[in-house]
């Protein structure tokens, strides 16, 4: 798999006309080592015809990641004027008691923070505002959600982190089952 990497990231040498000093070589292998050799390959290309620069790190990740949800057919992020005409949608054809609930997480995530019933019942003059404010609000909680993703990604690939995450779950569901118990008895008492 090293030797592959070292394929894949060794065209940035012809193209760039750099050397890549050992330290750097390494640091580029053990931070792309768990691509696949041909996503990496076929990434290094695309960023050669677009970068007029050597791309970094981050960028040839991220080049893999649109290269891998294509190939995996992932759902494509989306926008929020994507969103929002979702939601008109969605308040048009199921109203008010419906239309939530057929919505994608992030995108009634946002709708919800705005107000459902503001979003299906205000007047029309007012919809230009509720889309600047939907507009907001949706790309912070999809930047969120995409940075929370990364952590969770590199939290996976360490083992003592992942092992402390799967700690705390344990712990907080054991709290959650305790309080439920607890709130039970108390239940009981009363009657």
């Amino acid at each position: 798999m090293k030797e592959q990497t070292l394929k894949a990231i060794g065209v940035f040498n012809l193209a760039y006309s750099r050397e890549f000093d050992e330290q750097r070589l390494e640091l580029c292998v053990h931070m792309l080592s768990d691509i696949h050799p041909v996503t990496l390959s076929k990434a290094c290309e695309n960023l050669i015809y677009q970068s007029r620069f050597l791309p970094t790190i981050a960028e040839i990740r991220e080049e893999c990641q649109k290269i891998s949800n294509i190939v995996n057919n992932r759902e494509k992020d989306i926008d929020y004027t994507e969103a929002w005409e979702m939601v008109i949608k969605a308040a048009e054809r199921k109203g008010y008691d419906d239309g939530l609930d057929t919505l994608p997480p992030l995108v009634k995530k946002a709708a919800q923070r705005i107000g459902w019933y503001d979003i299906c019942y205000s007047k029309f003059e007012d919809m230009p505002t509720i889309r600047a404010q939907f507009r907001n609000i949706y790309n912070q909680i999809s930047e969120r959600s995409k940075e929370e993703e990364r952590i969770v990604q590199s939290i996976q690939k360490s083992e003592p982190l992942k092992v402390a995450m799967e700690s705390n779950r344990n712990k907080l569901a054991e709290l959650t089952s305790n309080l439920s118990s607890n709130m039970s008895l108390e239940e009981r008492k009363r009657d």
